[in-house]
């Protein structure tokens, strides 16, 4: 129900603000802010709360500095995009990379595994989570970037929620991913 709900809730925004997610940075400020408030009011409607049990600081470290160089990793191997943007873009990218990091976790590993898996069990909320992440991550990319490195993000950010039973590691995890491509595409 809270997932259908968010969902709900998504699109009327994404309607009401007039836009529909595609590369531009003002799009994916709405994007993440839309996710974010969909997956908050759902929760506040339904009187669900997300697993935000916080892991330990060794383990957040470890998996950090491990994605990081996963994602330096793809980087170096599929990087070819270059942005070209001015001193002030950086502040709305900085807040948007993380708006859509943190709503995207807060869909996929919160509220819509946890409605799978309470409805099923964590086998199925896996099996159902991930291809729809990878699914949205496949409308901009090569096939090859699809089913390698976006596949794999999803099985990673999935088994850290599975691990840490919290959406906490996920979350820092595909920010962590999602800041360092940025700032190896573009120098910084």
């Amino acid at each position: 129900m809270r997932t259908l709900l968010a969902i709900v809730f998504y699109i009327i925004l994404v309607v009401n603000l007039d836009f529909f997610p595609n590369e531009s940075f003002g799009s994916m400020f709405y994007h993440g802010f839309s996710l974010i408030i969909s997956v908050l009011a759902a929760c506040l409607l339904t009187r669900k709360g997300l697993p935000l049990k916080i892991p330990g600081i060794r383990a957040v470290l470890v998996v950090l500095i491990l994605f990081a160089t996963y994602k330096a990793c793809q980087v170096f191997i599929l990087g070819k995009y270059h942005l070209h943007l001015g001193q002030s873009d950086y502040w709305m990218i900085f807040i948007s990379i993380g708006l859509v990091s943190i709503g995207e976790e807060l869909l996929f590993r919160g509220v819509l595994f946890d409605d799978v898996k309470e409805k099923f069990n964590t086998k199925i909320a896996i099996l159902v989570s991930l291809p729809l992440f990878v699914a949205i991550h496949g409308f901009d990319t090569s096939i090859i970037n699809l089913i390698t490195f976006s596949m794999i993000s999803a099985i990673t950010l999935t088994y850290l929620r599975v691990k840490y039973q919290s959406v906490i590691m996920p979350i820092l995890a595909h920010l962590v991913g999602n800041f360092t491509v940025f700032f190896l595409l573009n120098g910084t």
